[in-house]
């Protein structure tokens, strides 16, 4: 028997050609589904970082609103108190009017019957006095007592006057005191 070279290239069975189909599908199969992998637990790492990241800026929002609503509160304060250094430098350069001095003469004044319920500094400078009077005649003598401190009072006006059912007077002054007080 001889053996002879079959240098002619065959028909492959159709089995063979069915068999590599099926090993290459499996193939890329294998390659799509590792890529699918990758892909898909790379967009799970990727939200999972953005869900962190929108936590953190949350948080981070959520302070920065407490800390902004603790610093309205400072700033109203800082506001009302610069305001009430305006007015009162705007005051203290308008008027040089010494009130200690002058309230303290008022309440010299003061004679049996009468007393001062109160003693109101108003913002234009003048002082607002509310009293009550048992007579007439001691209101009367009070204000004779006002009239003769001409040196410290400019003006007087008796805002009101109101007699009482028991016969005494509540009265309400306002005053205006001259500018160039200093003692």
């Amino acid at each position: 028997m001889s053996q002879g070279i079959n240098l002619l290239k065959g028909k492959k069975s159709p089995d063979y050609l069915l068999e590599n189909t099926v090993k290459k599908a499996k193939l890329i199969s294998f390659i799509l589904l590792i890529v699918y992998l990758i892909v898909g637990v790379g967009m799970l790492v990727y939200w999972f970082n953005l869900t962190s990241q929108k936590n953190q800026v949350r948080q981070l929002t959520e302070s920065k609103k407490q800390s902004i609503t603790g610093l309205n509160k400072v700033e109203y304060s800082l506001v009302a108190l610069k305001q009430r250094l305006e007015f009162f430098q705007k005051a203290k350069q308008r008027s040089k009017i010494n009130f200690g001095s002058a309230i303290e003469q008022i309440y010299s004044l003061e004679i049996p019957g009468t007393s001062i319920d109160s003693l109101v500094i108003k913002n234009d400078g003048s002082l607002n006095i509310k009293g009550k009077a048992g007579q007439s005649i001691n209101l009367a003598d009070f204000i004779k007592g006002l009239v003769n401190q001409k040196k410290q009072i400019k003006k007087m006006v008796l805002e009101s006057l109101t007699r009482l059912p028991d016969g005494s007077y509540d009265f309400e002054l306002n005053l205006i005191l001259e500018q160039n007080l200093t003692s």
